[in-house]
């Protein structure tokens, strides 16, 4: 009777050592190694610092009324567009649309 609890021990330790031994080879892989995906040709995304504040905007005075004016509310590169529609039906692979505007 007394070999029973000796030998849940021992199994216990057995399965242990195999749970740590069955895991340790996730712990210790390499992240960069079989894993990597080929690179874009996407720009990365240009984010501004947390610690700024929010740019104010800047008020002209032009002599244009409101219906002459254009509102882009989408640009790529240096182009503005009026619709969000018309810079996607524009945009070529890995083209980078910048919103100007909420749409």
């Amino acid at each position: 009777m007394k070999q029973q609890p000796m030998a849940r021990k021992l199994l216990a330790l057995c399965l242990s050592l195999l749970l740590v031994l069955a895991l340790s080879p996730t712990a210790w892989a390499d992240p960069t190694e079989g894993g990597e995906t080929p690179p874009t040709n996407e720009a990365p995304a240009e984010t501004a610092p947390a610690n700024t504040a929010p740019a104010e905007e800047e008020t002209t005075t032009t002599d244009e009324t409101p219906e002459d004016s254009t509102t882009y509310v989408a640009q790529i590169g240096d182009k503005q567009y009026e619709t969000l529609e018309a810079a996607f039906n524009e945009a070529t692979t890995g083209a980078v649309i910048e919103l100007l505007s909420d749409v």
